[in-house]
């Protein structure tokens, strides 16, 4: 996926980046995760852009930095498929995102898909230790 294809979807998502700031697509935490970064493609198009990192905090869960689709295609299922694809590419036995308070909406969909709220925490500790995001957690299985 080139990286102007990708940094189009961040530019068709400018309002809910201009709250809470530009994406860092290079940033990966310290230790042995991997990172990736898909684009969500329909019809030859890229609309979506999606953040991973598998095995993080630990090596059994995984973390989605990113889920963003263009405004144009919300309200299609295509959040929820992009979710369950994630699932199956990730293969962990739980997954965790972080969504930032300004975005409740956010926060409705990802509940709605089985995530649950685990912590309320800020989203860059480093920089200001006021809690900013719910912190949410999936158990995708057992074992």
């Amino acid at each position: 996926m080139s990286p102007a294809a990708l940094g189009g979807v961040v530019d068709r998502c400018s309002a809910f980046f201009e709250q809470v700031g530009p994406p860092d697509l290079d940033e990966k935490p310290p230790g042995p995760c991997t990172k990736e970064l898909l684009g969500v493609v329909v019809e030859e198009q890229v609309v979506g852009l999606v953040d991973l990192l598998r095995g993080y905090p630990t090596p059994d869960v995984g973390f989605i930095g990113l889920l963003a689709l263009d405004p144009a295609v919300r309200g299609r299922g295509l959040g929820r498929q992009a979710e369950a694809l994630i699932l199956k590419r990730l293969d962990v036995a739980k997954v965790r995102l972080a969504v930032n308070f300004i975005n409740p909406r956010g926060k409705a969909f990802w509940e709605s898909c089985g995530y649950r709220v685990i912590a309320e925490r800020p989203l860059r500790a480093a920089e200001d230790p006021t809690p900013t995001c719910w912190l949410m957690q999936k158990r995708v299985r057992w074992f």
